[in-house]
């Protein structure tokens, strides 16, 4: 009798185990004209947006990057890392950035409360 009933709670918690278990996500979709490599007027400050849902870049001194997903009208961006080199007078704007919004060669980005950082030009 106890090895049926160990056995039924073995089955009963893989199954709650196999319930937990995301599907993987299908890949984020976007205009082809989003992806690339997007320039700030900052020299050395970049951003590159990447088909597998990434996105990486440099605001003139440190590096960051992150994953985004697709909103109604914009791209947001979830920051995953940044570095914190100290670089005097280096205007860090580009990676405060929260959302994207992509108007032919230019990507504009906002912060959190949706206010214009500043833009960008394809590479």
């Amino acid at each position: 009798m106890r090895k049926i009933l160990a056995g039924a709670l073995t089955i009963l918690g893989l199954a709650t185990l196999a319930g937990c278990a995301t599907a993987p996500t299908a890949p984020v979709e976007l205009p082809d004209d989003a992806y690339g490599t997007w320039q700030s007027p900052v020299e050395g400050a970049y951003l590159e947006i990447r088909d597998d849902g990434t996105f990486g870049g440099n605001d003139g001194c440190n590096g960051f990057g992150g994953e985004y997903t697709v909103g109604d009208a914009a791209l947001e961006l979830e920051p995953g890392f940044t570095t914190q080199m100290f670089c005097e007078g280096v205007d860090d704007w580009l990676k405060k950035t929260a959302t994207i919004e992509v108007a032919g060669d230019t990507l504009i980005a906002y912060d959190d409360a949706g206010t214009e950082l500043g833009q960008l030009t394809r590479e």
